[in-house]
């Protein structure tokens, strides 16, 4: 159970969240003060400077020091790169900058849904005690709409965490990338992490093929590793009815074969309604393609009844029962077929066989 924490100053109760946001803003004080003195300090040194450089013009050539050996030029990316970031893993050509949060909204054909963030009170509180260790990348829009100029390839919940926070969001701008390249960077980016659900692979695979990032099916499955098999099998997701997608909502913790059951079953005239009761379990994996048939379908009741009998003495000639589903069962002993005829068995089972 996460403990709250008392602010002395106020006597106010602070979730984790409040009291990760109000660390990042003491830092954040800190911070500007530490620059403050850094320019003070910058500002004497430079008029100190001055007045050398003066002094120096005054003296002889033979007298005047040497200048100090030029430095090999920095990278571009230097004063942009948060500490943990590892700069030699990055692309030159991508410039790094803080943009502000409220400048970027992820891209159209995104893998990252609303629905699957993840831990992201975990990464808040990380980004307002540490900072954000990666950059995320982004396109300019070719038409900003309002105060939005960039759309975000992969970075989602990095960008979703600093715009809780209200902090700038790190990421690399690359223009010049076509949606092609913008793609084949997200799935590269977004592999392999576990928290990025089949069913918004699925989602993000199909807007792709559909706007003709890929050629086909199979040069997008060589792309994103898989055989054109289990590409087809993802797909899956595609053929479910609007209104399941709808009363699951999310789809985080279903897999392909609990998909594969529920398109089996939709055609089920019991289906709607076992749905609607079952759609949270569903939702959190707790109904899956093993149990799904079971929990939705109504159990129905076997009626029971007694056989028609007919007796000598206590042997039993011959007898008649309905099953659950309406068949009629007769069952005669050899007796009974030596002596009777078929029109007296029919006579005897016409209430039976009505």
């Amino acid at each position: 159970m996460t403990k709250l924490k008392q602010s002395p100053r106020r006597g106010k109760i602070l979730s984790p969240l409040d009291l990760a946001v109000e660390t990042h803003k003491k830092q954040e004080a800190l911070r500007g003060a530490e620059e403050a003195k850094t320019e003070s300090k910058t500002e004497t040194k430079n008029t100190a400077s001055s007045a050398e450089q003066k002094d120096t013009q005054k003296k002889p050539s033979s007298e005047r020091p040497r200048p100090p050996a030029r430095k090999a030029p920095s990278s571009p990316l230097e004063g942009f790169l948060p500490a943990a970031s590892n700069s030699s893993a990055l692309d030159e050509a991508d410039k790094i900058y803080n943009l502000p949060f409220e400048t970027c909204q992820p891209w159209q054909f995104s893998d990252r849904l609303d629905t699957e963030l993840g831990d992201i009170e975990g990464l808040i509180q990380s980004i307002a005690m540490e900072g954000q260790q990666q950059p995320g990348l982004v396109r300019a829009l070719p038409y900003p709409d309002g105060t939005v100029k960039y759309e975000i390839i992969f970075g989602c919940r990095r960008w979703k965490a600093c715009s809780t926070l209200k902090i700038p969001f790190l990421a690399r701008i690359a223009d010049s990338l076509t949606d092609k390249e913008a793609a084949d960077r997200m799935i590269t980016e977004n592999l392999h992490r576990e928290n990025i659900s089949e069913f918004a692979r699925c989602k993000s695979y199909t807007a792709m093929l559909d706007a003709g990032l890929y050629r086909n099916q199979g040069s997008l499955a060589k792309q994103v590793g898989l055989s054109e098999p289990a590409l087809s099998n993802l797909f899956v997701f595609n053929k479910l009815p609007a209104y399941v997608i709808s009363t699951i909502s999310d789809f985080s913790h279903v897999s392909i074969r609990t998909a594969k059951k529920l398109h089996q079953l939709s055609n089920e005239p019991y289906f709607k309604t076992g749905l609607s009761t079952a759609a949270q379990g569903i939702a959190s994996g707790e109904i899956h393609a093993g149990n799904l048939q079971k929990v939705i379908q109504p159990q129905t009741k076997t009626k029971t009844e007694k056989p028609l009998q007919l007796k000598k003495g206590a042997k039993v000639l011959m007898e008649t029962r309905k099953d659950a589903k309406g068949n009629v069962h007769i069952k005669i002993s050899k007796d009974l077929a030596l002596n009777k005829s078929l029109q007296e068995i029919f006579d005897f089972n016409k209430d039976k066989l009505a």
